[in-house]
């Protein structure tokens, strides 16, 4: 969401000066503390999408479509109460914000950084599942062998006959 708002920004005003003149004008003057906020929490949230694939037992692309439409959502509102609680934090009225340009700007561009992090969450996704399939371990014999099923396994059987020590030979019968 910071992203796609920091964009917007330079997209409406493409001069530094102008740029921070609407900033000021706006009330971004925690811009920097949110910034930070905003940098760790996402981190966290990849940390923690990263763990879940990790433990996930089996691809879940459906899920990830889902993710993608919440995230788009989420930035969305979330911008929009951003945007709407800094213009009344700087004296203006709250339903003109909507009708500001680099409001506009920014809900299109919340839409488009929503699609690239979908993009983005689906291409870890697919690493993770690649990276799983690499490092499964290897199935042991005792594993793959089922005695209940309905092969027959040959069984030795000792013929009936002479009593010598080399006894008789084993025949093997299927």
């Amino acid at each position: 969401m910071l992203a796609a708002h920091w964009l917007a920004y330079i997209v409406a005003a493409p001069d530094a000066h102008e740029r921070a003149h609407l900033l000021d004008a706006s009330g971004h003057g925690y811009w920097l503390y949110l910034a930070a906020a905003g940098l760790g929490g996402g981190v966290l949230a990849l940390a923690g999408f990263i763990r879940s694939r990790l433990h996930a037992s089996a691809p879940a692309t459906g899920g990830l479509r889902f993710a993608t439409a919440a995230l788009a959502l989420f930035q969305v509102v979330t911008f929009s109460i951003l945007e709407g609680a800094e213009r009344v934090a700087s004296g203006h009225d709250l339903l003109s914000t909507f009708a500001e340009p680099v409001v506009v700007i920014g809900i299109v561009l919340q839409l488009v950084v929503a699609a690239c992090g979908g993009l983005l969450l689906r291409a870890v996704a697919r690493v993770i599942e690649l990276v799983k399939a690499r490092t499964r371990p290897r199935r042991s014999v005792s594993q793959t062998f089922n005695p209940a099923s309905s092969q027959r396994c040959p069984r030795p059987l000792v013929a009936a006959g002479g009593s010598t020590l080399r006894g008789p030979p084993v025949l093997v019968r299927l």
